[in-house]
């Protein structure tokens, strides 16, 4: 007797184990879905002859990268997801592309590599 209300209480409490992992991954899947898949960014106050004017450039793009990369669920964990830097690098890629500017280009280079020289994760 003793034994089989054990075995109810210990299936009673995978189903609650269950439904909330269930609920959780819901959640995860509703917050990834309101991440955006792009975002504008401002170019027309900027002068891209000027050295300091393409570093904001590129810093408004790298920022622009990481909104769009990162989903905002909650994984149990501070570690990014592993497709994260790989996001990160073709959305970089891609806008510097769209832009199309050889200094641009030039100041991503160098960014990128001074953060494989710097050991960065996504570099």
């Amino acid at each position: 007797m003793k034994n089989q209300l054990f075995a109810r209480h210990i299936s009673v409490g995978m189903l609650a184990l269950c439904a909330t992992f269930v609920q959780a991954s819901m959640v995860a899947v509703s917050h990834a879905a309101e991440a955006p898949s792009a975002q504008a960014i401002r170019i027309s106050d900027l002068d891209l002859a000027k050295t300091e004017d393409v570093a904001k450039l590129y810093r408004r793009i790298h920022s622009a990268a990481e909104a769009v990369c990162s989903s905002g669920a909650i994984t149990g964990t501070r570690l990014p997801a592993k497709a994260q830097p790989r996001c990160l690098n073709e959305a970089v890629d891609g806008a510097i592309a769209r832009i199309n500017k050889a200094a641009l280009w030039a100041y991503h280079r160098q960014e990128t590599a001074s953060s494989k020289e710097a050991g960065k994760p996504g570099a």
